[in-house]
């Protein structure tokens, strides 16, 4: 007798196990189920039992969770096999046993336990009943996808427990039940006497199928000598292929192809999510190789998934044929207008449609889309960008995705950047065919992604493209040289400039764009000299920055040269340009008395911010110059040098505080407060306090206080300070404000008594903050007492 016995916990004892008799009877076996130690014993009575473990049964999803089942299954010819069923926290653990055999015929998890959401796999038992009363016991396995449409696991590559030898074998099996097949819906099918137009919209794609050989995806080739065929025993009644669509087109026919080597089907089954259609192949279909079939429907077909089923077979009596179709292709109600016209849908209520037709319809809808995209209103450019990101070729995409770059639309232009940028060198062919296009945002475009997304590649067209355009292209197309030239192999330099164009602009252009990595160019300098030979004043104007690039690698010589230009504005550049360059720190001395004014503020700066300034040339530039902007800039040179407590400068910059220019009088205060000149102090805090000068002089001074470390001037300070509590005017704020940073600076010793009141809590908070800051101050000025 069968019998199950189940342990409810650890300290369970075998004596106490519930024996019940299988369904139907079973002589000759005994089942034992444990959750104690997760195994299943089976045996003859009277000998060892075997034990089974139950896969991964200490695992939270394999744990078992409730009462198992034992059922005796009839197989006729005598035969009966246990069929044991422990469900677990997910899915089943079952096995099949057989009195005469001492390992199960079959053990494991069943339903889905492997692989991530919407790819599982896993193994299902089905149990079928015949006429004569025994069963069929079947054991396949599933895949979340590879179902027939509307089936949550279908049985795939079925093998069927045979009564004789009591071991799985191949089978056939219909999947589709016989209330299934009984109730479809008749289609009629028709031979088209010569062969159809292939759909513009590809509306199917490959979902899964029954077989494990993958011949699938021949049926959507479209290739007439490549087929799918059952790969089961007999004539494969049941084996299937799962299409995708989209609900949104309406498929009005389907044409299938016969193989030329295959058996034709005599029945099919067009199974979608809750309804099955059947047709009959013509014979006079099936007797001619290659033969197409359409099959019409009454009213278009919304749906995303299609399951094509075999049923029986021209087999003429072949003991193994082999049955399929070479292809099948669906037709949308749209296919009938012209492809322009259906882009025209996508300003209207037929939008989702058409927008889902153009996905499936590869380059020429794309073509179709680049045609219309000036003339679509924003919703149609948004569609249009979507079905663009959405094609599987960036070569036949990239040139609507970069119209939709340039769009106004901002989330149009985000997510066609976006697939141009993961589209990488797939796009490099249609990017730099684009920079001939005749839109200039679109040239410009296509050079900045170019360089980007393919810089090897992107070079020698992106040169080619140097110097056409408005100042927003070639900054572009620079810009992306740039970019494209930071890797790229020195012999590509220079094989590039070796060959650039012959347009004296286009040479400029590359020499720009090619800046940083000139050093790395042996004859980059004579390069340089030939582009400005003969060059027009602003082409030596923009060659200041390769020239500086150059002399930044002890190439000073050409930059050198265009100190000396004719032209005032690039020598003024050019002194700009070479602040931080050692050797020619003398030749900009000379141009602090250069005759036009704004070469010698471009040499002043420069030399101060090299901290190089001579100080008797910019004290003579600060008191004699007449033009203020070139005093300012030999005050800040003079003030670039840092900490120099006395001087003949700090002479200089104290006779400054009475220049007739206020930002004169400013620059120097913040020199002599850099210079950290104690000696300036008296002059500084007379600013300071002069009611009749502006309040921006006046915060200045009141700042340099702290920087020159004024001591003297801690007692006016303190009271400015204390004006910060309750200040009567925008004078008293800031320059309360402005004392509390000079006193932190100096940081006296009583420090905490003098900004006491300001702290107290009765204080406004952005006044005890203000004072909180000052206190916090490290001080620059050595400790006073």
């Amino acid at each position: 007798m069968a019998a199950l016995a189940w342990l409810m916990g650890e300290g369970a004892a075998r004596a106490a196990d519930l024996e019940l008799p299988a369904q139907g009877g079973l002589p000759g076996l005994t089942v034992t189920v444990s959750r104690a130690d997760g195994l299943v014993r089976f045996g003859r009575p009277g000998a060892q039992p075997v034990s089974v473990a139950i896969e991964g049964a200490s695992a939270p999803d394999a744990r078992p969770v409730g009462p198992a089942s034992v059922r005796a299954v009839p197989l006729g010819l005598g035969r009966s096999v246990a069929h044991v069923v422990v469900p677990l926290a997910h899915g089943s653990w079952e096995a099949i046993l057989a009195p005469s055999l001492d390992a199960p015929v079959f053990a494991g998890r069943t339903g889905y336990f492997r692989g991530n959401e919407g790819e599982r796999e896993g193994t299902r038992i089905d149990l079928l009943a015949r006429p004569d009363g025994a069963q069929t016991v079947l054991v396949s396995e599933i895949h979340e996808d590879a179902s027939l449409c509307g089936d949550e696991a279908t049985p795939l590559r079925p093998r069927g427990l045979d009564p004789k030898t009591l071991t799985l074998r191949g089978a056939t099996y219909q999947r589709l039940s016989a209330t299934a097949r009984a109730g479809s819906r008749h289609l009629v099918a028709t031979v088209l006497a010569s062969p159809a137009t292939p759909p513009v919209a590809a509306a199917l794609t490959l979902g899964g199928e029954s077989g494990a050989a993958g011949l699938g995806r021949h049926l959507l080739d479209g290739r007439p000598d490549t087929a799918w065929f059952e790969d089961r025993p007999g004539a494969g009644q049941g084996e299937f292929v799962t299409l995708r669509t989209t609900r949104e087109l309406g498929l009005d026919r389907i044409v299938l192809t016969l193989g030329a080597d295959l058996v034709a089907p005599r029945t099919l089954y067009l199974v979608t999510p809750g309804e099955v259609r059947d047709l009959v192949v013509p014979e006079e279909a099936a007797a001619r190789a290659g033969a197409e079939v359409e099959v019409r429907l009454a009213t278009p077909l919304h749906t995303d998934c299609l399951s094509i089923v075999l049923g029986d077979a021209y087999s003429g009596g072949i003991a193994a044929p082999r049955v399929g179709l070479a292809g099948v292709a669906a037709y949308a109600t749209l296919e009938a207008r012209p492809i322009d016209d259906i882009v025209n849908d996508l300003k209207g209520e037929g939008a989702s449609e058409a927008t889902a037709f153009l996905k499936r319809a590869g380059r020429p809808g794309l073509a179709a889309l680049e045609r219309a995209y000036a003339s679509l209103d924003g919703a149609a450019r948004a569609r249009a960008v979507e079905v663009a990101t959405a094609a599987e070729s960036c070569d036949a995409a990239a040139s609507l995705l970069l119209s939709g770059v340039v769009d106004a639309d901002r989330e149009a232009s985000r997510k066609a950047r976006g697939r141009l940028e993961r589209c990488g060198k797939g796009a490099a062919g249609a990017l730099s065919a684009a920079l001939s296009r005749p839109e200039p945002k679109l040239r410009a475009a296509a050079a900045e992604l170019l360089g980007l997304v393919a810089p090897r590649e992107a070079l020698a067209p992106l040169a080619a493209a140097l110097g056409a355009g408005d100042a927003t292209e070639r900054s572009a197309v620079r810009a992306a040289v740039k970019r494209a030239a930071r890797a790229a192999e020195p012999e590509a330099l220079a094989r590039l400039t070796e060959g650039a164009a012959t347009s004296p602009r286009a040479r400029v252009e590359l020499l720009r764009a090619l800046s940083a990595r000139l050093g790395d160019l042996p004859a980059a300098e004579a390069r340089l000299t030939a582009a400005l030979t003969g060059a027009d004043m602003p082409a030596r104007f923009v060659l200041v920055e390769p020239a500086r690039a150059l002399a930044l690698t002890s190439r000073p010589a050409t930059l050198g040269a265009l100190l000396d230009d004719p032209d005032a504005h690039v020598r003024a550049r050019a002194a700009e340009a070479s602040s931080g360059v050692d050797a020619l720190t003398a030749r900009l001395d000379a141009h602090i008395a250069d005759p036009e004014p704004r070469v010698r503020e471009a040499a002043l700066l420069a030399l101060g911010a090299a901290k190089a300034a001579p100080e008797q040339a910019a004290s003579l530039a600060l008191a004699k110059d007449e033009w203020t902007f070139v005093r300012v800039a030999a005050a800040a040179a003079l003030g670039a040098g840092g900490p120099r407590v006395a001087g003949s400068a700090n002479d200089a910059l104290g006779r400054a505080l009475a220049d007739p220019a206020t930002v004169v009088k400013q620059a120097a205060l913040a020199a002599l407060g850099a210079r950290r000149a104690t000696s300036s102090a008296g002059a500084i805090g007379r600013i300071a306090r002069d009611a009749e000068v502006g309040l921006d002089l006046r915060v200045t001074a009141t700042r340099a206080l702290g920087a020159v470390c004024a001591t003297t001037e801690l007692d006016f300070l303190t009271r400015a300070a204390a004006r910060v509590a309750s200040p009567a005017d925008e004078a008293d704020l800031r320059i309360g404000l402005a004392a509390l940073d000079a006193l932190g600076r100096i940081h006296p010793a009583d420090l905490g008594a003098r900004v006491a009141p300001l702290r107290d809590k009765n204080a406004r908070l952005p006044v005890r903050n203000a004072a909180n800051r000052a206190l916090a101050d490290a001080g620059t000025c050595a400790p006073t007492k």
